[in-house]
């Protein structure tokens, strides 16, 4: 099973740059997208639903915010909109398609960029997010959690770590995916297999030279742990430019 996942700044600006050509030469079996920034309605042109996909969304409540959408070439059993927590709705930030041993989920964690209060709902979110994932994990099922988390886990994910004024590097938020990695049974696709530096999938536009510009890898798979002997293989395509985040490409023996 060939998973790819994405942050796009805008469904619509990404197809105009040639997203969905690239998704079908790609053949993957199931792509989440974060950050549509769209309404379901506004997709009735064919190109946003290239065959042989089925694409299922979930948008905000307040337009041209937040979004996730995930393209499937097989039907999934069932359709999940939300996880019962008010930001995640409204906002219309998890989707989870069901089969029969396996949940994949498209999830999009709040951006806060320094706004306090922001923040504050952010962690609320987190918080939320880990209970819910301690919660499913009783479930008899795998579970693939594809998204933009927004936090760069360990030194090497973040191009500047040792920067005072690195905010997807906060000691709290690493420690919140530590609780997911450690204690809630999950573990990160990508690292089981690509230990290799330098590999961020976030450059955001930035007004700063470029010897000091950031970047990060906050774009994830999160596992089940039983299915990490399944991951095959994860890289980032550097060359598909259709947002400031690369897309996440990874193989397992599903």
């Amino acid at each position: 099973m060939k998973i790819i996942s994405i942050g796009l700044d805008g469904l619509v600006a990404a197809a105009e740059k040639g997203f969905f050509e690239w998704m079908v030469q790609q053949d993957a079996d199931v792509v989440c997208i974060q950050g549509t920034h769209s309404d379901e309605y506004e997709l009735v042109d064919a190109k946003y639903h290239p065959e042989p996909y089925f694409g299922h969304f979930y948008d905000a409540v307040e337009p041209g915010k937040g979004g996730v959408a995930i393209y499937c070439k097989k039907q999934p059993r069932a359709i999940m909109r939300g996880f019962g927590y008010l930001l995640a709705d409204i906002e219309g930030r998890y989707i989870q398609a069901d089969y029969e041993d396996v949940s994949i989920v498209s999830v999009a964690l709040p951006q806060a960029n320094g706004d306090e209060s922001r923040q504050q709902e952010r962690r609320q979110f987190m918080e939320k997010l880990l209970q819910h994932l301690i919660k499913i994990r009783n479930k008899r099922r795998e579970f693939i959690l594809c998204g933009d988390f927004q936090v760069a886990h360990l030194d090497i994910d973040s191009l500047n770590a040792e920067s005072e004024q690195n905010y997807c590097f906060i000691e709290e938020d690493r420690q919140w995916l530590d609780d997911i990695f450690d204690a809630a049974g999950y573990n990160d696709a990508f690292r089981e297999v690509n230990h290799q530096p330098n590999q961020y999938s976030w450059h955001p536009t930035q007004e700063k030279d470029d010897y000091l510009r950031d970047a990060w890898r906050v774009d994830y798979q999160i596992i089940t742990n039983s299915l990490s002997p399944r991951v095959e293989s994860a890289e980032f395509d550097a060359q598909a430019k259709f947002s400031t985040h690369l897309p996440l490409i990874i193989d397992y023996a599903i």
